[in-house]
């Protein structure tokens, strides 16, 4: 399992009983923050068809949230044994809800990032911010890995996370070309768009692109570095009345920031 995460740079995990118990007191949670009113006024977008919902799940570090369950699953103690730590911090869940029709264009998006996210997927690399009307990309944050948890039932191609394999190599082949000789403490000071985009490119060119489809009970765990995004909602696709409900956590481990740039 750990050779094809860091070959493909996702791992799957089958249906486990206890990420099933910790989801069902968990779900009422997460159902309270989507129809909150000011999360909706602030994470509705693409004309009502994606919740965004970064880190309103109020879980805490143990990924609990109140009267919940503590997020002890297949997942995570493979992370613990991957990253070799005696615990993982969780952090405030995202909650990323997808309705038919996603995405519709959005007054706060270019034609070209319109574009880009109909026939890429939005593809990104987690951490590497756009920051000004320039978008420039620095690297904000070095997170562990990305972990998924679906909440809903959903057919196959009802706006799945796609993720480019062995994008992650190419990534952290110019992540390493720009930051192994700099201060880790400089690292979200340096401009890495031109390279950025390099990168992405050889991606499209040379990984395939696959479909991460999973359903209640199961889990995947994602490469920081891979290039990945979200599928538009294929005409059709089913899910539950409430969406496509994914919760997504981004934590961070205790290795050093070099190791982060170089450890597999």
């Amino acid at each position: 399992m750990t050779q094809n995460y860091e070959d493909n740079g996702w791992i799957k995990f089958k249906y486990d009983a206890k990420l099933y118990d910790w989801l069902k007191i968990v779900s009422r949670e997460v159902f309270s923050e989507i129809q909150n009113h000011d999360n909706r006024n602030n994470w509705l977008r693409y004309q009502g068809t994606w919740f965004a919902g970064v880190n309103v799940l109020k879980n805490n570090i143990q990924g609990a949230v109140v009267g919940g369950l503590r997020l002890d699953t297949d997942s995570s103690r493979w992370a613990l044994e991957k990253f070799n730590v005696q615990e993982i911090k969780w952090d405030k869940g995202q909650v990323s809800v997808c309705y038919p029709g996603y995405p519709k264009p959005a007054h706060s998006e270019s034609l070209a990032a319109f574009k880009y996210r109909l026939k890429k997927a939005a593809a990104h690399v987690d951490g590497l911010h756009p920051i000004g009307k320039e978008k420039i990309r620095k690297l904000k944050e070095q997170h562990a890995f990305i972990l998924g948890i679906p909440v809903t039932l959903s057919s196959k191609k009802a706006s799945p996370l796609v993720v480019w394999e062995g994008s992650q190599k190419i990534v952290k082949h110019y992540f390493k070309k720009s930051l192994s000789n700099v201060d880790p403490n400089d690292w979200g000071n340096i401009d890495l768009t031109t390279l950025y985009h390099q990168a992405r490119r050889e991606i499209f060119q040379s990984c395939r692109k696959v479909e991460i489809h999973a359903t209640p009970g199961e889990s995947y765990i994602v490469h920081r570095m891979a290039l990945h995004g979200v599928a538009p909602w294929d005409g059709r696709a089913k899910a539950d009345k409430d969406g496509r409900v994914i919760i997504y956590f981004r934590p961070e481990v205790k290795f050093s920031k070099m190791g982060w740039l170089n450890d597999p």
